[in-house]
């Protein structure tokens, strides 16, 4: 396989915690709009993902586990897996 790996977890994690400055041992399962759009800034930016930010995709990154599925999508094109 080529190209970039598939998001995962940690990456989503790591991401905020750099942004709220604290070990990713204390990142919560919920991410806050402002937590969203650090994550979806640092996507754009770190793994040249291009988002198309509709309702639903926000909605979905209020969590890590949610975050992670739609960025693994807009990775693979739209049509990815949902598995974490």
């Amino acid at each position: 396989m080529t190209g970039p790996a598939a998001v995962s977890r940690e990456t989503v994690i790591g991401i905020i915690a750099a942004h709220r400055n604290q070990p990713a041992a204390t990142v919560p399962e919920q991410i806050d709009s402002l937590g969203v759009a650090w994550l979806v800034h640092e996507a754009e930016r770190m793994l040249s993902l291009p988002l198309e930010l509709t309702d639903d995709l926000l909605e979905q990154m209020s969590t890590v586990t949610g975050a992670v599925q739609a960025l693994r999508r807009a990775q693979s094109g739209g049509a990815g897996e949902s598995d974490v």
